[in-house]
């Protein structure tokens, strides 16, 4: 007790005997280990009222503790949950709600109570402080004698084989607010699953349902809806979207549902949202995707966009999407005759400041399996893109085209943390000149036999440990700008035992 006193301060632990109680109950469930006792303690050391460490600790244990242990967990997935909770103040605009939600995670993180990962978008729990978390679930009895609030079966090994809930799960569920079954092998919702009346937060992510319910007249709180990663959803009901009225989140985004009819609809539900500030969607032709541009109040709110297939689209020009501002996430998939992708750029910026327009927000970007494309001169104007991966594009030779020395001063890469190249056969150049990197991490590369330069000298990545990936023998077989430049990333090279590894 005496440890954790002087890591609290006594004047916090005898402001009241409650604080006191829960200290001494803490300190002796930590069974004297110094990195719970220490977690703890920074944790309570400014609570100065038994409401406060009962905030806390609540805030904790019903959310965090939740994901699984030594998962990475999603800093706005956080946030989501709390809001859903009920745990953050109301506020008309998104972004006070966040910035209140960041706010509680620096704490969490200064306190220890979370840990700091490689994503800055993401934090880590360690697992001592969930097992605490668990232990203070179990042992203060604050959910004792209620229904369920919040259930997570989350990526949870106990529900690997989990395929369904049995018909008549609301019946005893009326105060469920959260709900996730992400990453679990559940194929088929019960019907009744609308009838939770309370509930506020449903994640469906990486599940394997083939349809959604009907039936959907009771959802009337629902704030939260995710569908990321579901291949195998075949289609979402007509008017279903436009009866969760208060819907704030929706995550369509890699949904399987695209290839069925009424799209067009669907964008007429989500634009009937009054309370959308978050949406992730998925769109596959290019008649969808114009109507969608049309929408001021969609585009307002769009967080990450997937586009794929767009059958006989040779050309794309993407300059619209330049007036999404908070698009962070870009995916292109599956086109098989797409040779270009265009930005309006000629001509007009020969004087690039920060001020022109172009895609500021844009931090992740995915090229997969575009089969005939053959650069992406247009990420030059994406000057805070951290993660590019680019995979299965048969006929791509270049990915910064030797016209982008026309584009100004503009430098490309100029925040890139982590680059990957995978399966492009007629790849031969990322970017004609040597660049900074100065924030880069990781290079990998597999299937690129052509590839024999990287845009790299003896000043590249000069601050960090840059690693590059890849088969010995495409190592071997670098051209690098001088001597030096070999010296300096030999020390870091990882060799693969198979390509893309």
């Amino acid at each position: 007790m005496g440890f954790v006193s002087e890591i609290c301060g006594r004047d916090t632990l005898n402001s009241d005997p409650e604080i006191s109680e829960l200290a001494e109950m803490v300190a002796k469930k930590c069974c004297g280990l110094p990195l719970a006792l220490i977690t703890i303690g920074r944790a309570m050391a400014s609570k100065a009222t038994p409401q406060d460490w009962k905030h806390a600790i609540r805030v904790l244990q019903t959310s965090a503790s939740k994901f699984p242990e030594a998962v990475t967990i999603s800093k706005e997935r956080l946030i989501y949950h709390w809001i859903c909770e009920g745990f953050l103040d109301e506020f008309d605009d998104m972004i006070e709600v966040k910035n209140q939600g960041l706010s509680i995670i620096n704490t969490l993180l200064h306190a220890c109570l979370l840990d700091e990962t490689s994503n800055t978008c993401s934090v880590k729990l360690h697992d001592v402080v969930r097992d605490m978390a668990f232990w203070i679930t179990g042992e203060m009895g604050e959910m004792k004698g209620k229904m369920a609030e919040r259930i997570s079966l989350m990526a949870n090994h106990l529900n690997s084989d989990l395929h369904m809930i049995s018909t008549g799960f609301s019946q005893f569920m009326s105060n469920l607010r959260v709900l996730s079954l992400s990453d679990t092998k559940i194929d088929v919702l019960p019907s009744d699953i609308f009838n939770l009346v309370s509930l506020q937060y449903l994640d469906l992510s990486g599940t394997e349902i083939k349809k959604l319910p009907v039936e959907r007249r009771n959802l009337v709180k629902l704030k939260s809806l995710k569908l990321f990663r579901t291949f195998k959803l075949c289609s979402i009901p007509g008017g279903l979207i436009s009866s969760l009225s208060m819907l704030q989140m929706v995550n369509i985004y890699r949904c399987g549902f695209y290839e069925s009819d009424g799209n067009e609809s669907l964008v007429e539900e989500l634009g009937s949202l009054k309370y959308l500030t978050n949406l992730r969607t998925t769109r596959a032709t290019a008649g969808v995707f114009e109507t969608f541009l049309n929408s001021g109040k969609l585009l307002s709110c769009t967080h990450a966009f997937c586009l794929k297939i767009f059958n006989d689209s040779i050309s794309l020009n993407i300059s619209s999407l330049q007036t999404v501002k908070l698009l962070t996430w870009l995916r292109f998939e599956d086109f098989d005759t797409l040779t270009e992708i265009t930005f309006d750029w000629a001509g007009k910026y020969s004087n690039f400041s920060s001020k022109v327009e172009s895609f500021h927000g844009l931090g992740t970007v995915y090229i997969l399996r575009c089969r005939v494309l053959k650069n992406l001169t247009w990420l030059t104007f994406a000057p805070n893109l951290k993660f590019l991966t680019v995979e299965e594009c048969g006929e791509m030779e270049e990915v910064i085209g030797t016209g982008a020395e026309d584009i100004g001063n503009m430098i490309p890469f100029g925040k890139l943390m982590r680059l990957k190249l995978f399966y492009l056969p007629e790849l031969k150049s990322v970017c004609l000149n040597p660049l900074p990197f100065i924030y880069l991490e990781r290079i990998v590369v597999g299937g690129c036999p052509k590839l024999k330069k990287l845009p790299l000298n003896s000043s590249s990545a000069k601050e960090n440990r840059c690693v590059i990936r890849g088969e010995e023998e495409w190592w071997n077989e670098i051209e690098w700008e001088d001597a030096a430049t070999l010296n300096a990333f030999l020390p870091y090279f990882e060799a693969t035992s198979e390509q893309g590894a």
